[in-house]
Order: structure tokens, then sequence, then C-alpha cells
């Protein structure tokens, strides 16, 4: 019995140790992202200008920020913008602002662990699935490092450089994160949490 408590054991060790990577290799790749701008399209207009986000309270109006269209800044190519329909994104701006203050590093810096929790959502997701009942007898004990593999790709993959520097993809990052968190909820439920 002890042995299996120190396989166990070991093998928690060895996905800590992993989703640590994990994290760090986010922070590494993305840790010159803090810019005293607001990078990417709309951002000045949907987050610095933005009379919406200036407060929590009401809630109603922290989730329905202004549609770009309605603004005299916004450029022709991007009338509607990015709040179009997306109070969660809204409101993540809104506590943003209201726990973190103006300044744009703030909010890439909240984009990176944004982006940080989904890659760990990931890795939890390939590793649940590579270790399952379907999968597990051919790629059990190597699910772990394949999780990781894939994991880290994602982390550091060039395409998401958007969606974690440009203020306003966060909203790109948070389907990740939702969508994910929904994929790793249903694996775990199928397979008992393991």
């Amino acid at each position: 019995m002890s042995s299996g408590r120190n396989i166990h054991a070991d093998a928690v060790r060895r996905r800590s140790l992993y989703a640590a990577a994990v994290v760090v290799a986010v922070f590494v790749a993305y840790a010159n992202v803090a810019s005293p701008i607001y990078a990417g399209l709309d951002a000045k207009e949907s987050i610095r200008d933005n009379a919406y986000i200036e407060r929590l309270w009401p809630l109603t109006d922290a989730m329905s920020l202004g549609l770009l269209a309605d603004t005299d800044a916004a450029d022709p190519g991007s009338k509607g913008g990015a709040f179009v329909r997306r109070p969660l994104l809204s409101l993540s701006f809104a506590l943003n602002r209201a726990l973190l203050g103006h300044d744009p590093a703030a909010y890439q810096t909240v984009n990176v662990v944004v982006h940080a929790l989904a890659s760990l959502l990931l890795f939890a997701l390939v590793r649940a699935a590579l270790g399952g009942p379907r999968l597990g007898e051919r790629f059990g004990d190597e699910a772990d490092g394949l999780a990781l593999a894939v994991a880290l790709l994602w982390a550091v993959h060039p395409l998401q450089t958007e969606s974690v520097t440009y203020v306003v993809q966060r909203a790109e990052s948070l389907s990740a994160l939702f969508s994910l968190a929904a994929l790793v909820t249903v694996a775990a439920a199928a397979t008992g949490g393991t």
C-alpha cells in the first residue's frame, strides 16, 4: 500500500512540475509584453477612453460597454468593435481597471495570466484524454509528457501572440479559457476525476 501511495505522490509531483513549466514558459515568452501604450486595434477607444469601465456598479454598465460604432473615435474598419454582446469581456476590463488601475501594462499582464490559465487547462485536458479509459492503455505512461508537449506548444506558439499582447484580444483568450474549462470538467466527470 505504501508503494501505491509513493507512485501517486510521484505522479502528483511530476504533474505539478510540468504545470509550473507551462506557467514559466508563458511568462518567459511574454516577459516583454508589458507596455506603456495600449496595443491593438481600438484599444484606446475600447479601454482607455471608455467610460463604461470606469466603475463596476451598476453591473449592467460594466457588462455592456458602448459599441464602437457609436463613438466618433472609432475608425471605419472597426465599427461595432470588440464589445458587441460580450458582457464577460467587458466585465473583465472593468474589474481590471478597478483592481489594477489605468496602466496598459496591467491589462496586458492580465492577458498573460489568462493565457497561462488556458495553457494549464489544455495540459489537464490532454492528460485526461490520453490517460483516460479509451487511450490510457496506449498512452497512459506517456500521457503527462505528451500533455506537457502539447501545452508548451500552445503556450508559446507565435499564433497566440496577438490574443495575448493586444489588450482587446482578451476575448479570444477568455474564449479559449472558458471552452477548455468546460472540456476539462466534462473529461473529469467522464473519467471520475482521474
